[in-house]
């Protein structure tokens, strides 16, 4: 057995996109009998609520999933998908929000890992903290690097040799 942690089912995100479209193609029926309004914002929140939890790209699939069943059995009856100025309209501005969505969520979730790691977010060190001691600590660290001292790659032309 190996002691690495494997990833579980549902940090996968061809899952989470599965699980999104899925839940909207139940919604979709629900929302054919509510007021247009009404099933219209449902499905919207569904996509968009969705995109919290996934990469852009599958927030862009997952929006583009929306407009098609919103369009196709929301607005329209019997699946018909029309392509008029309006629709696109509503296709871009559903594709947009999610993508803005998923990338703000996706941002926060990262500062809060690196917060609880005790590191600063933008990258630099904090008060007392030096590259060497980071690059210490992680696997691999130093003696990877040859103990921090920097030595010229032998193949560089005009690469002076290290003294001995």
């Amino acid at each position: 057995m190996s002691s690495t942690p494997h990833p579980s089912l549902w940090s996968l995100p061809g899952v989470g996109f599965a699980s999104a479209a899925g839940l909207e193609l139940a919604a979709t029926a629900v929302c054919r009998q509510l007021p247009a309004p009404a099933g219209g914002l449902v499905l919207v929140a569904i996509g968009v609520g969705g995109s919290l939890l996934l990469p852009w790209r599958y927030a862009v699939a997952l929006a583009v999933t929306t407009w098609a069943f919103l369009t196709g059995f929301v607005v329209h009856d019997g699946g018909q998908l029309t392509f008029t100025p309006g629709d696109l309209r509503h296709a871009a501005a559903l594709v947009g929000a999610a993508a803005l969505v998923s990338r703000v969520a996706t941002l926060a979730r990262h500062r809060r890992r690196v917060r609880a790691a005790g590191a600063r977010p933008d990258g630099f060190a904090t008060a007392g903290d030096t590259g060497k001691r980071r690059q210490a600590e992680r696997p691999g660290g130093l003696a990877r690097h040859g103990g921090g001292r920097a030595r010229p790659h032998p193949q560089v032309s005009g690469a002076a040799r290290p003294r001995t």
